[in-house]
């Protein structure tokens, strides 16, 4: 409250000290803040300036709040880095911890890969492998398919012989027909090859992407380290 025994003297002209005074302690009361506009409201009259020089007066005669510095005793400080120090060793553990299993996962996926790789060439080996039985059977079924148009020649000519040519011809066929089924049996053989090789190189990327990911949280897990030590030592 206002000292008003100490502070009652009138301004220039109009509204009295005391009265500016009143008014800015009933708004300061009720909680509200006893600006020039709202103490001129309270008055309902008065020179706004009269009220800015009294409610100034007034500002200056309010008690003014004085910050207090507090000092942390030698115990409680002892007993906060310690505390920061057990902080400090669990979480470094649990960070060790998770970075050999990481590196432990790092390794089997690793050993993984290396061993789709090596399902993958000898897949690429088995793949050449009936490519080349194909080709070589196809080979074979373009030689029977000459062999029975020079039949079917010689026994349109050869009457005589037609028994004989009929029969050659029909087990040149017959040749035909076996080998283009090999032919057919070697081309499903080589399409699941191809399936296996597919099905392969998808898990090697899918091992390759893995690794790159756990590569990545090795390396910020490496950046992080220095960091966590850092603050370890300021403690």
């Amino acid at each position: 409250m206002t000292n008003i025994t100490t502070s009652q003297r009138p301004g220039r002209a109009g509204v009295p000290f005391i009265k500016v005074a009143e008014a800015a302690d009933a708004l300061q009361a009720a909680g509200q803040k006893a600006t020039l506009r709202a103490v001129r409201d309270r008055l309902g009259t008065g020179s706004m300036s009269t009220i800015q020089q009294h409610l100034a007066t007034w500002l200056a005669q309010q008690p003014q709040v004085q910050a207090t510095e507090y000092e942390l005793s030698a115990n409680l400080k002892r007993a906060l880095k310690a505390e920061l120090s057990v902080f400090a060793e669990n979480a470094s553990s649990a960070l060790t911890s998770k970075l050999v299993e990481m590196e432990a996962d790092h390794a089997a996926l690793a050993a993984s890969a290396a061993e789709t790789e090596i399902a993958l060439v000898e897949a690429q080996e088995l793949l050449s492998a009936e490519h080349q039985a194909v080709a070589m059977l196809t080979a074979q079924v373009e030689e029977l398919r000459v062999q029975l148009a020079a039949t079917q020649k010689l026994a349109e000519t050869a009457t005589t012989a037609e028994r004989d040519a009929k029969a050659t011809a029909a087990a040149a066929e017959a040749r035909a027909t076996e080998a283009s089924l090999t032919a057919m049996m070697a081309e499903k053989r080589a399409a699941a090859a191809q399936e296996r090789i597919t099905e392969l190189t998808d898990r090697l990327t899918m091992r390759d992407m893995e690794t790159a990911a756990d590569t990545e949280g090795l390396r910020m897990h490496n950046a992080s380290g220095p960091m966590l030590d850092s603050g370890h030592d300021n403690g």
